[in-house]
């Protein structure tokens, strides 16, 4: 029932919008599209977030302009939100921004329908939050009911995306390969090598040896010279 409400929030969003149009472009029935769906690791630890990309390519619909994308997360067990938290953005250029996500049921919509759409354009991240206490193993990801709506109310559908996304308890220590970056700490160690060179003016604590110097203590053995007195 739950998932049947959202599923309708979503279409009266989606019509909402579509009737919103007022300019009405003739549909050519060859319209295509392709959506290209890269993410940034393919390995991350409970508690770590792996990012997708989603950027439309190959896009031909006339004149038409692209207005909404439609796109479902799923896993192994069906509802994503079992072993992650699902969130999802626009692009850096608010170009596309996020309109809905109902526990990854996500629709994208397109800021200026009038403006031309190149061949590419980049629509926005679908980000997965791997539970806390999430169990180490490999987790399909599943992209599917993907469809693009044209301003001249045309739908285009996207064959299903599979993706693959390992949880691993030590992959945190690979993602903090990013403290290999932090390895950048380890040329501060170099920055300590400094303080052996101040060790070496530290040498200077050799001048602080300057105990030597009251080794000037002998040279008080001028009370040798006061022997000068002899």
């Amino acid at each position: 029932m739950k998932k049947s409400m959202k599923r309708f929030l979503v279409l009266f969003l989606i019509i909402a919008i579509i009737t919103g149009i007022t300019r009405i472009v003739y549909a050519d029935n060859n319209y295509s599209c392709d959506l290209e769906i890269t993410q940034d690791k393919t390995t991350i630890a409970p508690g770590d977030t792996a990012s997708f990309q989603l950027k439309a390519s190959n896009i031909q619909i006339g004149n038409a302009g692209m207005i909404l994308l439609q796109i479902t997360v799923e896993d192994d067990s069906g509802d994503i939100t079992d072993h992650f938290k699902c969130t999802a953005s626009g692009d850096e250029n608010n170009v596309w921004s996020m309109l809905a996500n109902f526990d990854g049921e996500i629709t994208f919509n397109k800021q200026d329908y009038d403006e031309p759409v190149g061949s590419e354009s980049v629509i926005g991240k679908i980000n997965l939050k791997a539970n806390s206490d999430l169990q180490e193993g490999n987790y399909t990801i599943k992209f599917k009911g993907i469809t693009f709506n044209t301003s001249d109310d045309q739908q285009i559908s996207i064959p299903d995306i599979t993706k693959t996304l390992e949880v691993k308890t030590s992959a945190g220590g690979n993602s903090s390969s990013g403290g290999n970056s932090s390895s950048g700490g380890s040329s501060g160690g170099s920055t300590v090598s400094p303080g052996t060179s101040g060790g070496s003016s530290s040498s200077g604590g050799s001048s602080s040896s300057g105990g030597s110097s009251s080794s000037g203590g002998n040279s008080s053995s001028g009370g040798n010279s006061s022997s000068g007195g002899n």
